[in-house]
């Protein structure tokens, strides 16, 4: 089958998993109407066990397993592993795992236990709609995203943490998360420093234009800002982007292209209602305006496109908060339920973090580099 096709058919199947997923949710939603909360755990734990078991279903899965299954050989102590290097937590909690659990695959069902306990957290706690908030994080790409970029989601999740700690003014909270984050990503240090920056900033038309217009700037001068980037000590290893920056995939640069377009689309269902929303809604406008610089940054380098999952992160929150609130009704929440579906299908296709179009568990198959996997 030409690999096209294999793109397609892989989007379609997954796009239809999320459905029922969100079928499920809806069904809750029915039956209990007055605790909104049934159901998103049930779901949320449920689509672990599916990332857990999954093999060949991401681009980095495979980098993690080897990680996780040398890092004995590679440490002789837990020492040795956090003073090895400064971004060095995964590599931390591999070896925790490794010599206190074992397994060849427990490393997943450990990350995936914690990534399930923190939104559901973060959900339970925030959202005024848990079960919307987990349709939304599912068709909204997230869960792709969970399974594959293991160490920046991460630290997506502790920095959401960070960000309600800043709001609250827990400002010793908000340093020790964003080091602790920074430790799983370096780029956590880069988002503690705009969420500061941004913290009572409200979202306006105009500063979406000049955020839009400063984006498209940076864009131009983008891979010589990141040549002095990487000669700050602690972002070095980045070096190795540059050299691969030419050989990016059209594919890949069309991801950032689609989150440009659906969260511009999330910014014009609230920008009529901007009067009545509560203030922290509007700063989930703020934070997805920064989130769109990004991705309009990364149609020139794609891989500083995945920072924007930093900011796009709290849409199932507002979202859910906007439904919930009655700020969308009517067509508009029509309207956001069929471009969700759209966005799914066409993100699991050209966002690459699914680049092998293909879900086996680890029962029936055994982790290979893509390259590998394609000769198949």
């Amino acid at each position: 089958m030409p690999r096209v096709t294999r793109m397609f058919v892989f989007s379609l199947k997954y796009t239809l998993v999320c459905l029922l997923v969100v079928a499920f949710l809806l069904f809750c939603n029915r039956l209990f109407k007055h605790n909104k909360k049934r159901g998103a755990l049930v779901s949320l734990i449920a689509l672990g066990v599916v990332s857990a078991i999954s093999c060949n279903f991401s681009s980095d899965g495979e980098v993690y397993y080897v990680l996780y299954n040398e890092v004995l050989s590679y440490f002789s102590s837990l020492k040795a592993v956090i003073t090895f290097r400064y971004q060095n937590a995964f590599q931390a909690l591999c070896y925790l795992v490794q010599k206190y659990i074992g397994g060849s695959y427990t490393i997943f069902f450990v990350t995936t236990a914690i990534f399930v306990l923190m939104l559901w957290m973060i959900f339970r706690k925030h959202s005024a709609n848990p079960r919307y908030s987990v349709m939304i994080w599912l068709l909204a790409g997230f869960f792709a995203v969970s399974c594959n970029i293991l160490k920046q989601y991460m630290a997506m999740l502790i920095m959401s943490f960070a960000y309600f700690a800043l709001q609250k003014k827990r400002y010793l909270l908000f340093c020790g998360l964003t080091f602790l984050a920074s430790l799983f990503h370096v780029s956590a240090l880069i988002i503690g420093i705009i969420f500061v920056v941004v913290r009572n900033a409200r979202f306006s038309a105009r500063k979406l234009a000049y955020s839009v217009g400063a984006a498209c700037m940076l864009a131009v001068f983008i891979v010589p800002c990141i040549e002095l980037i990487v000669k700050i000590p602690v972002f070095a290893k980045y070096a190795i982007y540059l050299a691969i920056f030419q050989k990016v995939q059209l594919r890949l640069m069309l991801g950032p292209s689609i989150n440009l377009a659906f969260y511009l689309l999330v910014i014009a269902l609230f920008h009529g209602s901007r009067d009545k929303m509560p203030e922290y809604m509007n700063k989930y406008l703020t934070l997805i305006m920064i989130g769109i610089c990004f991705s309009i940054i990364g149609m020139r380098f794609v891989y500083v496109a995945r920072l924007s999952y930093y900011f796009y992160q709290f849409v199932p929150l507002l979202l859910a908060d906007g439904i919930e609130g009655k700020i969308i009704t009517g067509n508009r929440k029509i309207c956001v339920g069929i471009a969700l579906v759209v966005f799914c299908f066409l993100f699991t296709i050209f966002s690459g973090e699914l680049s092998y179009f293909n879900y086996s568990t680890i029962y029936n198959d055994y982790p290979v580099p893509l390259r590998i996997f394609m000769s198949r």
